[in-house]
Parts: structure tokens; sequence; C-alpha cells
């Protein structure tokens, strides 16, 4: 699974589980993706996995709310 960082010109700028860059084109991607999303290739382009999207989104605001109590 990647973690899409940022896009930059043509290409998604996304983070590996392992903190690993990896730049996909754009072109790759179905659907409409967005920083924070999180893809997985499958058959030579990558889906949004909405499902595991929601559930980090929601994991980081849990941790960033701990923190600001």
């Amino acid at each position: 699974m990647l973690s899409i960082d940022r896009f930059e010109g043509g290409y998604a700028v996304c983070v590996d589980d392992e903190e690993n860059i990896v730049n996909i084109k754009k072109s790759l991607i179905e659907g409409n993706a967005v920083s924070g999303d999180i893809i997985e290739e499958k058959d030579s382009i990558y889906v949004i996995l909405k499902d595991e999207t929601k559930r980090r989104k929601e994991e980081i605001k849990k941790l960033q709310d701990e923190l600001f109590q």
C-alpha cells in the first residue's frame, strides 16, 4: 500500500509502509485521488482504498486529539 503525500506535475509522490518515496504517474491512478489517499496496485493500475484511507485518517485524528487534550 502507498499513501499519497502530494502531487508534482504529472506524478503522485507516495510513501510506502517502509517510508520509501515512490512516484506514480497520475494517469495510472483510477478515480480522483487526493493527498492522504491510500492506493494499491491492481492489474497495472492503482486503485484508491477508501476504507483504509478512512481508517488511517480516523487513527491520526484520534492521536491528535489525545496529544492536545
